[in-house]
């Protein structure tokens, strides 16, 4: 491979790397320092994007608030959608999730997520042509301390769980009627 080719392929990752995605809203665990690219192959920053011998994650400003059976917005930043795919957003009462976490799905976008188009969006690592979707906390989950999960499995690509930044969120209090 000439020098010429090397130098090429590897502009054309570094500029698709860049543009994938990552969650703008709610607003994950420290997303000044949170990369937009898939976990690890070898899982060592899984789950959440964090490094376990490292502390804590934090958010940047406040932490997000979410009251139990309200709508909330799920927003992505970035531009390699994939062809969009399916993603879930789970819970976990772990204030710095593990490996062995345990998490509850609460949402699924079946298709479409992060975007319902055919390869990607136009390069961009702060783009924001991706969909929006609305959820809610269910009314079935207990008013506490949570940290909310986002996954994705693209429809072009490597076809696994691609993302897992996660965001706290304290408190989380029952729909007042």
């Amino acid at each position: 491979m000439s020098l010429r080719t090397y130098l090429g392929a590897l502009l054309a990752l570094a500029s698709a790397v860049n543009g994938h995605m990552k969650m703008k809203s709610p607003v994950p665990f420290d997303d000044t320092a949170l990369d937009n690219s898939p976990l690890l192959a070898d899982g060592s920053n899984f789950p959440c994007k964090s490094v376990l011998d490292k502390p804590p994650p934090t958010t940047k400003g406040s932490p997000n608030f979410m009251v139990i059976g309200e709508p909330q917005t799920l927003s992505f930043l970035g531009s390699a959608v994939h062809g969009g795919g399916s993603c879930q957003l789970a819970l976990t009462t772990d204030k710095q999730p593990t490996k062995a976490s345990k998490w509850m799905v609460i949402h699924s976008i079946e298709g479409g997520c992060p975007a319902n188009v055919d390869g990607n969006l136009p390069a961009d690592p702060n783009g924001n042509g991706a969909s929006t979707f609305q959820y809610s906390i269910p009314s079935g989950i207990t008013p506490g301390d949570y940290v909310l999960a986002w996954t994705w499995f693209n429809k072009i690509g490597n076809r696994d769980m691609c993302k897992f930044p996660s965001t706290p969120f304290p408190k989380t209090p029952k729909h007042q009627k």
